[in-house]
């Protein structure tokens, strides 16, 4: 065991904050790497992300503010965002609610019923116009943020690309493009 900064090396695992066990990468997207990890205070499986900002403070902001935008969100539709904070090193991580299961992507290539398919569709929807009320717009709705717990329960995740109405004034940098391109609207393309 190697001390580094304020979390400790320990072989391929690592503790953060002296409270995640950091375990195997579970999920990978473009601001950062999702690991299984062991909350040691509630001694509980949660997820933490752990974000890709280099040396970039512009992109450190940008993840700490999805974070704190995150967890203001309580619905039982939405991965449920616990804490978040910046690392020694200079990057930042984020916890959450650990979804086991599978991703949107799969149920729709699914043989579910199409009205089965509605049913789980609708329950993103009610999570998204229950975000929207809050002035919080996601901006990356596709199936690969849409986790399907082993429950059957469809849940919303990754708010690292969202903004707040009341907070930003709803502008975007002119020019900007924010979301996936496979699933951005034609306007922004």
């Amino acid at each position: 065991i190697r001390h580094r900064g304020s979390h400790l090396i320990m072989g391929a695992s690592q503790i953060i904050g002296n409270r995640y066990l950091v375990g195997r990468a579970i999920g990978e997207g473009g601001m950062g790497i999702v690991h299984r990890a062991q909350d040691l205070r509630l001694e509980q499986d949660v997820a933490i992300k752990l974000a890709r900002v280099g040396d970039s403070p512009h992109l450190l902001r940008w993840f700490l503010r999805g974070a704190r935008l995150a967890r203001k969100i309580v619905h039982p539709n939405v991965v449920r965002t616990t804490d978040h904070g910046r690392l020694p090193d200079g990057g930042a991580f984020l916890v959450m609610e650990l979804v086991e299961g599978i991703n949107f992507d799969h149920i729709l290539a699914s043989d579910l019923s199409p009205r089965h398919q509605t049913h789980l569709l609708s329950q993103v929807l009610d999570a998204l116009a229950f975000v929207h009320a809050r002035g919080i717009l996601h901006r990356d709705i596709k199936p690969a943020n849409v986790l399907m717990t082993t429950e059957g329960v469809p849940k919303l995740t990754d708010f690292g690309l969202a903004r707040q109405e009341s907070v930003d004034g709803g502008e975007t940098r002119a020019g900007a493009i924010t979301g996936t391109l496979d699933y951005m609207p034609p306007e922004q393309r």
